[in-house]
């Protein structure tokens, strides 16, 4: 009987079938014989295909068992016939093998060898050139920078020969000359085995060299200030007083630069900076005080600030004469005040918005809880006819300090203080709330209410500024 054989489709859902069993070694290797091993192999492949309900003939799986030992044992020559020579020498020529691996190591670890022997040697011979063209270099710049060094013995200056002296006496010159030496060992050719030390002393005698010409250079520029300054104040209409003083000054400087004790001769330099802008300002103050007191007896109708006024005048004209330029400029200061004062034109208003006090009262200091000390106070503000609140520079009893504030407690009696607060209780709205008025050309308000109302008292008393 002639076998049909199985179809293309067949046979490759055999060999799929056996590639699953494949790689599941679900093959038995084990079997004696290659028919035992197809045997098993044809019972796996049934019991594959009836777990997933697959019929399939006898034909089908002998062709896929036959397909499958047919290409066990098949062999594919290499296509590269030099690489099968190779192979082939090593495989069949164990001496051979060793002979080529031991003349390959040997070539590679001579040239590897003498390459970086040589690599080495010549980035030795590199770094040695580049170190010693640095060092020269730097001995070199060393040199440079001792010969810039100032030379104070050159100074023409009387004053300054004197510090050139006092630094010589340090030993200024000996520590330049010693620096030179030593760096020009640093060069020399024989001294190979100590040129670091050589240059490391160098640099040591230059940075003490250089921090006493810096002394010498500062010195040099506080004793020029100090007689551009002197020769500026000089100039100046400043009278006798400040010619001396600056005169004194310029002295003590000079004993300071003389010894090198910068220190002291640039406080002095410092003191001669503002003697020379006091006397500089000082030059219009005396204009100024003219102005002021001009203005006050224009516009004064208070016969006492224009006798203050005419005081601070004075006081300030006396200080620019003695050449006493800030006592000068604090009476013009004064002065001024007054003029701003006699110009002002407020009322003072009792506070009384929503949310503020309207007055407080207090204990003296000097008698705590005496119901018979006890003081009352009226919480006022100074309102310009425009309405702008002014702030008034306000004296406190309490502390003893002037303070400027925008509102403050001004004394008044008891009755006042509660007449006030009655008037407020009933609507919340004060009635009255007017205290005192200020008028231009006097200096202090005409009071309608308070401690002061109708005594023309100073303004300055029974006040506080914190309740």
């Amino acid at each position: 009987m002639t076998t049909k054989p199985a179809s293309m489709d067949s046979v490759l859902c055999a060999m799929d079938a056996i590639d699953a069993l494949r790689k599941s070694k679900a093959v038995l290797s084990d079997a004696a014989s290659a028919e035992e091993k197809k045997s098993a192999l044809r019972d796996e492949i049934r019991r594959i295909y009836s777990s997933q309900s697959i019929a399939v003939s006898d034909e089908v799986v002998e062709a896929g068992v036959e397909q499958a030992f047919a290409m066990q044992y098949v062999f594919k020559p290499c296509e590269s016939r030099f690489i099968g020579v190779v192979g082939r020498f090593i495989v069949n020529t164990r001496l051979q093998k060793r002979i080529l691996l031991g003349g390959i190591a040997a070539v590679a670890l001579g040239f590897g060898a003498n390459f970086t022997v040589g690599k080495i040697q010549e980035n030795i011979r590199h770094s040695k050139a580049v170190a010693e063209a640095n060092f020269e270099k730097s001995v070199v710049g060393l040199l440079g920078s001792l010969r810039g060094l100032p030379r104070p013995l050159e100074a023409t200056d009387p004053v300054l020969s004197l510090t050139a002296n006092e630094l010589d006496a340090k030993g200024y010159s000996v520590t330049i000359l010693s620096a030179e030496a030593a760096a020009k060992k640093a060069l020399a050719s024989d001294t190979d085995g100590k040129k670091a030390a050589y240059f490391e002393e160098a640099t040591r005698l230059y940075k003490e060299a250089a921090a006493q010409a810096t002394l010498f250079v500062n010195l040099s520029r506080v004793w020029r200030s100090i007689q551009q300054k002197r020769a500026a104040i000089a100039a100046l209409p400043g009278g006798e007083a400040a010619n001396q003083q600056a005169d004194s000054l310029v002295a003590q400087g000079q004993a300071a630069v003389s010894v090198a004790d910068f220190a002291e001769g640039e406080a002095k330099m410092r003191e001669l900076v503002k003697l020379a802008d006091d006397v500089g300002a000082a030059a219009a103050l005396p204009q100024m005080v003219r102005s002021s007191m001009d203005a006050i007896v224009d516009i004064s109708k208070d016969p006492a600030a224009t006798q203050q006024a005419e005081a601070l005048a004075l006081q300030a004209t006396s200080a620019l004469e003695a050449g006493r330029y800030s006592d000068a400029r604090s009476a013009l200061d004064e002065l001024r005040g007054i003029e701003s004062a006699l110009a002002s034109k407020y009322n003072l208003v009792i506070v009384s918005r929503p949310g503020s006090k309207s007055g407080a009262w207090r204990f003296p200091n000097d008698r705590p809880n005496d119901p018979a000390a006890k003081r009352f106070y009226l919480i006022v503000e100074a309102v310009s006819p425009s309405g702008r609140v002014m702030p008034q520079n306000i004296l406190s009893e309490e502390t003893g300090r002037v303070s400027q504030v925008t509102t403050w407690g001004e004394r008044v009696s008891e009755a006042e203080y509660e007449s006030v607060k009655t008037d407020k209780t009933n609507d919340g709205v004060l009635q009255d709330n007017l205290f005192a008025t200020k008028d231009v050309g006097y200096l202090t308000p005409a009071f309608k209410k308070g401690i002061k109302a109708g005594s023309g008292e100073n303004q300055q008393v029974g006040r506080i500024i914190s309740w």
